[in-house]
């Protein structure tokens, strides 16, 4: 992987002058530009040569800013953030007469895109041996001939979404230098309620630090109190009061969906991954495997394995599959525009609990 490489240069004091960091990692990407900053710079003479651009930045300032030679430092580090040349449509569109002022406007600015991405392109072919050029992008094309080339001439690196199992063991790595311990089954908890991304896990990491005190062992409990509440951790509850046939509790949980201002399509897909997890699980018990096999095969942690074939014990196979196909009605009621949001997953938790 892209991350392995980095890690290995980094290690090695073998930084290249070129990078491109993509993903939705921003944790991670962060972590590394730290990484690459204290390995190349001077810790003293930071502020002289560490530069940050960001959105919309002219390609001359790029190239002057890496031009320049560092100060008191060997290297110095320039980091361009969201500079949209990375995008589908920065290189230029080609075609053929235009119709309107409107297209004709269109076409100049994709003609100017297309000099700066071809300056871009000559210039990293020759960056100076002392800057170190990060490209700092949320979404990238990696069909580009700009994207091509940094992996030719560099290094591009992505950052996902960690899975699971990495990040219940990185969380359990961050609590034992705090001098802190927590259980495989809790750490999972905490990621599984938490919102994507390792920056939101970390911040309820040190709220938890704070609240346990000198207490060692972080708890369920511990999460329960201290735990922001987000849609990812209200969706379980939810779940269970489906579950449970509650319609009540299940309505006020999706009020506190709602009140956290996420989008009723987001919510029903939610309630159908849970469900379709479900689904896969009962069918693959019925057919005689085990526990761990089938955790292995969906890639489900084990904590989260257990309680979702505790859940699975409620229903009969023949009964997810009514479920399933609610769920599907209800998706083609709203993008059919049949029924209005709220109604539409009204109606379905009512179907669902009954």
């Amino acid at each position: 992987m892209s991350i392995d490489i980095l890690k290995k240069q980094i290690k090695n004091n073998d930084i290249k002058s070129l990078y491109l960091f993509c993903g939705p990692e921003e944790f991670l990407k962060k972590h590394y530009i730290k990484s690459l900053e204290e390995k190349i710079l001077d810790k003293n003479a930071i502020t002289l040569n560490k530069v940050i651009l960001e959105d919309k930045i002219a390609v001359s300032k790029i190239i002057d800013n890496c031009d320049t030679l560092p100060v008191f430092s060997n290297r110095k580090l320039v980091i361009v953030k969201n500079s949209g040349f990375f995008k589908s449509n920065a290189e230029g569109k080609k075609g053929g007469k235009k119709e309107d002022k409107k297209d004709a406007q269109t076409d100049e600015k994709a003609k100017k895109s297309k000099s700066n991405i071809d300056t871009i392109l000559e210039y990293i072919k020759n960056i100076p041996p002392y800057t170190c050029l990060i490209f700092y992008e949320n979404e990238v094309d990696k069909r580009l001939k700009l994207s091509n080339e940094i992996k030719k001439q560099g290094l591009v690196v992505e950052f996902p979404y960690q899975k699971l199992e990495d990040l219940v063991k990185w969380v359990e790595n961050i609590l034992k230098s705090q001098n802190k311990q927590i259980n495989p089954q809790t750490a999972s908890l905490l990621v599984e309620i938490s919102d994507l991304g390792m920056t939101g896990i970390r911040n309820e990491i040190d709220k938890l630090v704070v609240y346990t005190g000198d207490r060692k062992t972080i708890t369920v409990d511990d999460i329960k109190k201290v735990g922001s509440t987000t849609a990812k951790s209200i969706i379980f509850d939810l779940t269970d009061a489906i579950v449970e046939k509650n319609i009540s509790a299940s309505l006020k949980l999706l009020d506190d969906m709602i009140a956290l201002k996420e989008p009723i399509p987001k919510i029903i897909f939610m309630i159908a991954r849970q469900f379709r997890q479900l689904y896969q699980v009962k069918i693959l018990l019925e057919n005689g495997m085990g526990s761990k096999e089938i955790a292995s095969k969906l890639s489900i942690h084990p904590f989260v394995m257990d309680k979702i074939k505790k859940l699975s014990s409620n229903f009969t196979l023949e009964r997810l599959k009514d479920n399933m196909k609610n769920l599907f009605e209800c998706d083609k009621a709203l993008k059919t525009g049949q029924m209005k949001d709220r109604m539409a997953v009204e109606l379905l938790i009512e179907k669902l609990t009954f």
